[in-house]
This record gives structure tokens, sequence and C-alpha cells, in this order.
């Protein structure tokens, strides 16, 4: 499912390709909310970002690529069988947890830390039985919800599905509740430095499939404002921590020295999605730790983290992910080859055993009458959204105008 090294041009899916807009453009990118909006009627309406947010589906590509990622104990579905996920089942959930004391349960297709369940027997008090049936019933609510049913996201294709997974480590007191950014804040119950990166996979001008800006902070910080570090890996020979705030200042040398020792493992990772999805952009979220453990947590595509750097170190935005991809759209003649998404969608999903008929029209969210305010893209500079009282207003507006056009 990938393309070849000797590829001349950097394949971009039709799903993916923003060309139209940054050649209106003048081939620069606005500001985050425009671009944003871009790449939500891409998300929302194509169907390959119904494979790139399933999480379930990914384990499967993760597994397809040789991607390293958190071990799947159980995953269900809710209306249908894809690959090797069958429909969720309370029993089979139990049974595949067993005596198991640290797992996360989550929504196999929501974000932002919705719908995530981190179960540690010891921290509860509870017995085993009780935690995991309490574990079952968080999971029946994401996949057997009253109806009508709702997206999340207004992604046209989202199959709805429960995961649960490993835990990548147990965080220690001062990670869940100190400042955030010295060295003992960061380590977790067996003393290794343990991070979470976010950053993103990009082109540069010459169609090069590279990592742009990044963001680094604690795993499993229970602080609703948890301070993090900011990283740059525009540059090939090195790896920059940017403007740390001060208590991220005695960590950023450990960090710079983590990074660089992994950006190989990285940018193959990096370079092995982008490529299998003939991607131009994505945002990768990946735990790893001082021991040289690394695991891909989340895989989401657009995002909002350029918007959250701006403020905080001027340039990276323009400098790196954003202007990289602008400078390969204007070269794209050179750099970028524009191919039909559908038949690199076809092949994915062959390789990880989904028929593409039943990955298109089985979804729950597929029927107009759910999807009538995907289009709308909303942009709150944090969290996406769907919200319906403005796409109602809009839908509204619309009507309107269709009635007085039918007037005249």
């Amino acid at each position: 499912i990938l393309s070849g090294s000797a590829q001349a041009r950097t394949r971009v899916g039709s799903d993916f390709s923003l060309l139209p807009e940054i050649a209106d453009a003048g081939f620069q990118f606005p500001d985050g909310t425009e671009r944003v909006h871009w790449m939500l009627r891409r998300y929302r309406n194509n169907p390959t970002f119904g494979l790139v947010e399933n999480k379930l589906l990914r384990s499967s590509l993760f597994d397809a690529l040789g991607i390293p990622h958190a071990k799947t104990i159980y995953g269900g579905l809710s209306n249908t069988v894809l690959g090797k996920w069958n429909k969720f089942n309370a029993t089979a959930m139990r049974t595949a947890i067993g005596d198991r004391r640290r797992f996360v349960v989550k929504s196999a297709t929501d974000g932002g830390r919705k719908n995530v369940f981190v179960v540690d027997v010891e921290h509860t008090g509870q017995s085993q039985t009780d935690v995991v049936n309490a574990a079952v019933r968080k999971a029946r609510r994401v996949v057997e919800p009253q109806l009508p049913m709702w997206s999340t996201w207004g992604q046209r294709y989202e199959h709805v599905g429960i995961i649960v997974e490993e835990v990548f480590s147990r965080p220690s007191p001062n990670a869940a509740y100190g400042e955030g950014g010295s060295l003992e804040d960061l380590r977790d119950d067996q003393g290794q430095v343990s991070l979470e990166l976010t950053v993103h996979a990009t082109l540069d001008g010459t169609g090069a499939r590279r990592l742009g800006g990044g963001i680094v902070g604690s795993i499993g910080s229970r602080r609703t404002a948890s301070p993090r570090a900011h990283v740059d890996f525009c540059n090939p020979g090195r790896v920059q921590c940017m403007r740390p705030s001060p208590s991220w200042e005695e960590s950023c040398p450990l960090i710079e020295e983590l990074l660089a020792r992994l950006r190989p493992r990285l940018e193959d990772i990096a370079f092995k999605l982008s490529d299998a999805l003939a991607a131009d952009w994505l945002r990768l979220d990946v735990f790893f730790s001082e021991d040289g453990r690394l695991e891909v947590n989340e895989v989401t595509y657009p995002s909002h983290l350029t918007q959250k750097m701006k403020p905080i170190y001027a340039g990276l935005d323009k400098d790196c992910s954003m202007q990289g991809l602008a400078a390969a759209y204007r070269n794209c003649s050179q750099a970028l080859e524009m191919v039909d998404s559908a038949p690199i969608l076809d092949s994915v999903l062959s390789s990880i055993g989904v028929h593409t008929d039943t990955f298109l029209s089985a979804p729950l969210f597929f029927h107009e009458e759910l999807m009538q305010h995907a289009p709308d893209a909303v942009y709150d500079n944090s969290f996406w959204s769907v919200r319906r009282s403005k796409a109602d207003a809009v839908a509204a507006d619309e009507e309107q105008d269709r009635r007085r056009r039918l007037d005249k």
C-alpha cells in the first residue's frame, strides 16, 4: 500500500488536496480559521477520513505498516463488521479485559478526550468486577446510544465503536498534579521521563514528506491547563525547544535529546502513514519515554495546533508547518502528483480485510437527515463541534433565499 521510493513526485489524494482553495488564495495559507474550514470540508465529506479517524481501523493499518502503537485489548463496532472488528459484545469485552488492572476505554471515533475512560483498579478502591462492569457500561453508552444519534464531528463515514487499549505508562503523583514541566513532574511510576508529542506530518517545497512543529506535554496530567513545551523539527539537523515557559526550561535539553534520538523513527512513521493515505497533512500524537519506547496514540486531520503555537513564538506556523505545505502547492507541477483517492482507499481497506462497499454504505451517520449540519465547519481555536443553533440559522437563511428566488 506504499507508493514506492522511485516515484518522482509525491502523490496527494483528492480527499486531501487543498489545491483549488490555495490557488485561489495566491498559494498562501490564510489565518487558521479559514484554513481549518477548508480542511473540515474535506474531513466531514470524504471517505478517507472515516478510516483515518477510526481507532479500530487505524490499529489495523498500523499493524499492516509496522507502526508501533498501544496493544488493543478489545474492539467492537456499533452496527457492522469491518475486517477483524466485530459488533460490540459486552461479554467479549469483559473476557478480553480479564484480570488486567490498568487499561483505557475510548470511543473509536471521538476526539478531544471525549469518551475516554482511564482505568487503574488499584486507585479506585473497588473490586475488579465492579470496575470492569463500569467500563462496560461506559462502552455501551458509546456504541448503543439512544436515537436519534448524532455525529460529534460530522464525519459522513463514521463507524461508531469502542476500543480498549493497554496504558503506555502510569504517571507519578507529580506528573498528575505538579506544574508539569520539571523532570520530576514528567517521570512515571518507574522513574522514566514519559511524554506525549503532538506533531504535524506535512510537506516541504520539493514535495518531500517531513515533520513540522509540535508540542510536548506530560502524559496523564489532571491539570485542566497543563503547561507544555513547544518543539520545532524544521531544521533537519536538530530538534529545538521554542521559548519554553519557566517550568519547562530544566526539561528542554532532555526533550531535545530524546526527540533527536527518536527522530528517524518518527519520520519513518510519518512517511509511511502519509504515503499510504496520499496525505499532504496529518497530525500525529505519540507517546515516548526516556528508555526509547515509542507508541503512536492518535492520528488526526485537521489540526488547530499551529494556531495554538502562534502566540507562543512567532514564525513556526508561517515558517515551518504551513509555509512548507504552501511551498509544495506553489511548486505542485514539479513536486506533487494529484491522484484519485478512491483506489488508494480501496487498496488500504483491502490490506486490512475491509470491503470497501461495506465501509462506504454502513456508517450510522450516512443519511442526509443525520448529516444536515455537517458541512458547517466551525472553528473556535481549541475544539471543533457542530453548532446546531448556528447551523440551523444558516439553513433558515438559505431557505429564505431559496424561497425569494422561487418567488422571483
